[in-house]
C-alpha cells in the first residue's frame, strides 16, 4: 500500500507537469507538440490530432503520414514532429 500510494503520487505529479493530462500518452504527445511553438498553437494541434484520430491506435494504424502532419501543422514543424 505504501508503494502504491508513493507511485500514485509520482504519477499525479508527472501528469500535472505535462498539462494535467489523464493519459500518459496524451501528456507525452502534448509535450512534444509544445516544443518551439506557443501554447495556443500546441493546444490547437493536439485538439486537431485528437479530432482526426480519436484514439492512439488510430494514429498507430495510419498508413498515410501526411494525414498526421496535416492534423498537427498548426504547431509548425509537422514533418519533424
Amino acid at each position: 500500500p505504501e508503494v502504491v500510494d508513493k507511485n500514485s503520487s509520482r504519477r499525479k505529479t508527472l501528469l500535472e507537469s505535462c498539462g494535467a493530462r489523464t493519459c500518459i500518452t496524451d501528456a507525452i504527445i502534448s509535450t512534444m507538440l509544445s516544443q518551439n511553438t506557443t501554447d495556443k498553437n500546441s493546444k490547437a494541434a493536439f485538439r486537431s490530432l485528437k479530432k482526426a484520430f480519436p484514439t492512439w491506435g488510430d494514429v498507430e494504424s495510419c498508413d498515410e503520414i501526411f494525414k498526421i502532419e496535416t492534423a498537427i501543422k498548426v504547431a509548425g514543424l509537422a514533418k519533424t514532429r
